[in-house]
């Protein structure tokens, strides 16, 4: 068929053909314009029969249960959508202005249903199309040899109170579907705005674009749950996608335990809006090689709504590779500026793997500007630059947490080498590092250069190593310098008072000033105590800290449990008075 044109042709089923059992139909240069049926608008195709469509157009065509077009049912040979314009046509009717749809409305432009051979959908245009429910354009359903090759989709006006799931593709089941050079722009639904996976599917983009995608819940792009793998590649871009309520603004990928990841030479930015541009959960393979992703003119505000422009948790293994992330901010608790890394399971099947990274100009409404690591049993950094990062409270470049969520006790290793930390800050520790339990381990050597702490720890933040006596001079100084002080106390007579100044310094010799609940408490006098006053030989006051009586008071372990460490991370220039105040000064009086 050749240059016809089919319009307001009305039935109950397959507005105006039908295929079936081994048959064939190739249609050229033909419209299609408001036809309409209770099921496919326009046809259907079964039966181990194929098609050939090459210059349709489809305009304004309708269905009151489902599929505004059509519907293609294992299809026994390849077939062809080729230069086909799909505009403003919808899964419902319209009367009067009004709405009209069955109860059962499952939504759909085309259906692609249990189909092995191959399906070409080629430099073709969906433009406008509307669903209530489902998709409102392509459904493929165990369809495993889909390619979609140089096609425009563009979204309609945004439609209140629906239920579509991925605007532009619903894949499912086992399909397996290719997607390339083609162009996603203004989508909108509850999840996926752009593309909904669900099952055992594969899908793999390359050389596309995604714009001003936008999902209610989660996955602005993609949502994608119990997949098989998903692929990006060749330099994909995704601008301003949102999702609103739970994050993911271009993918949103969870529950896939043997499902696997990759994205690569892709870009992820954003105008003006913060953005969690990946949000990844309980996958077994994920790898982000030569990413980048940005946000672009965006003041920092009050109120923080994203985790973080990267969020990943329970991926049992994961590969960062010569990414640039840039500009990013997030607000979640644990962590969350740049990238977050996170593990609340025992998934983690291989050493985390950074390498070649720039982490640069992002903030933390909490801790770990740059990067954080919670909970990862074993994580190495490579050769990458931690630059211009900020957090308001801890680990302005970096955030490495163990144990934090409680819900893993496995010990964590993290190595840092060849890295450089660069003019990175914090409103309270830790300018560029803190870690809160077990100290990372440098390897081949670490730069530090202008970074800040307001409190405590411009480079790094640790926890505390030892409790030292220090003089009334060094009150105020960051920096603990070593000196004898046993030689220079004041002699006091019986019933006298002195004043002692203790502090806490971590390894490197700096006072942990940032920790405020502490107590100190002396023994009571001992009469052996009372015997040596009596003799005038020096006297040693007890100190007895609550969990660690059996420990050297002048040798703290550096790996502590977070039950111990309130207990004697203790703040410098603080005054106490014998019992039930954090340590640094207090006054004991001698009786002879």
């Amino acid at each position: 068929m050749k240059s016809c044109t089919f319009s307001n042709i009305v039935a109950i089923n397959q507005g105006v053909f039908q295929i079936n059992v081994l048959s064939s139909i190739t249609i050229e240069s033909s419209n299609f314009v408001q036809n309409s049926a209770i099921l496919n608008g326009v046809f259907k195709i079964s039966g181990d029969s194929f098609f050939h469509f090459y210059g349709l157009v489809f305009i304004e065509n309708s269905a009151y249960l489902k599929n505004s077009i059509g519907q293609a049912i294992q299809i026994g040979s390849a077939s062809t959508i080729s230069q086909c314009t799909f505009e403003k046509n919808s899964a419902f009717f319209i009367d009067y202005g009004t709405i009209k749809a069955d109860k059962d409305n499952s939504g759909k432009l085309i259906e692609f249903i249990t189909i092995d051979a191959r399906i070409d959908i080629l430099d073709s245009h969906f433009i406008q199309n509307k669903a209530l429910v489902g998709t409102s354009n392509l459904y493929i359903l165990d369809s495993t040899d889909v390619y979609i090759v140089n096609s425009q989709f563009q979204g309609a006006t945004q439609m209140q109170n629906n239920s579509v799931y991925g605007d532009f593709l619903y894949i499912s089941s086992t399909s397996s579907v290719s997607i390339i050079s083609s162009v996603f722009r203004q989508g909108f639904a509850q999840s996926g705005g752009a593309l909904f996976v669900l099952g055992s599917a594969s899908v793999n983009i390359q050389s596309s674009q995604f714009i001003e995608n936008v999902a209610l819940e989660q996955g602005g792009v993609i949502f994608a749950d119990s997949i098989k793998s998903i692929r990006i590649s060749s330099s994909c871009s995704f601008k301003n996608n949102k999702g609103i309520k739970n994050g993911g603004d271009a993918l949103y990928i969870y529950n896939s335990l043997s499902g696997q990841v990759s994205i690569a030479e892709s870009h992820f930015t954003s105008l003006n809006i913060e953005s969690n541009f990946i949000f990844a959960i309980d996958i077994q393979i994920l790898k982000l090689d030569r990413i980048k992703a940005d946000i672009q003119s965006f003041t920092i505000q009050l109120g923080i709504q994203k985790f973080s422009g990267i969020y990943l948790r329970n991926i049992a293994k994961l590969k960062v590779i010569e990414s640039n992330f840039s500009g990013l901010i997030g607000s979640n608790y644990l962590g969350g500026g740049s990238v977050v890394i996170e593990q609340t399971n025992a998934l983690q099947e291989d050493i985390v793997e950074i390498k070649d990274c720039i982490f640069k100009d992002s903030h933390a409404s909490n801790r770990g500007g740059g990067l954080s690591i919670i909970d990862i049993k074993s994580t190495i950094i490579r050769t990458s630059t931690f630059f211009n990062n900020s957090a308001d409270k801890q680990g302005g470049g970096l955030m490495f947490a163990c144990n934090e969520t409680g819900l893993i006790r496995d010990e964590c290793k993290l190595v840092i080498e060849n890295c450089s930390f660069n003019s990175n800050s914090a409103k309270i520790e830790g300018g560029a590092i803190k870690w809160n339990f077990y100290e990372p381990y440098i390897v081949g050597g670490i730069t530090f250069i202008n970074n800040s702490a307001s409190i405590y720890g411009d480079n790094v933040a640790g926890v505390a190593n030892q409790l030292v006596v220090v003089n009334f001079q060094q009150l105020g100084q960051r920096k603990y310098i070593k000196q004898n002080y046993g030689n220079n106390v004041k002699a006091v007579s019986s019933g006298g008072e002195i004043n002692l100044y203790f502090g806490i310094i971590d390894n490197q010799g700096e006072f942990v000033r940032t920790e405020n609940k502490s107590n100190l408490f002396i023994s009571q006098v001992e009469a052996s105590i009372i015997n040596l006053a009596l003799q005038k030989k020096p006297i040693m006051i007890k100190i007895l800290l609550p969990q660690l009586q059996k420990q050297r008071h002048n040798s703290f372990l550096q790996m502590v449990s977070s039950k111990w460490k309130i207990l004697f991370l203790l703040p410098h220039l603080i005054q106490v008075k014998v019992i039930s105040q954090s340590i640094i000064t207090f006054r004991a009086q001698f009786c002879y």
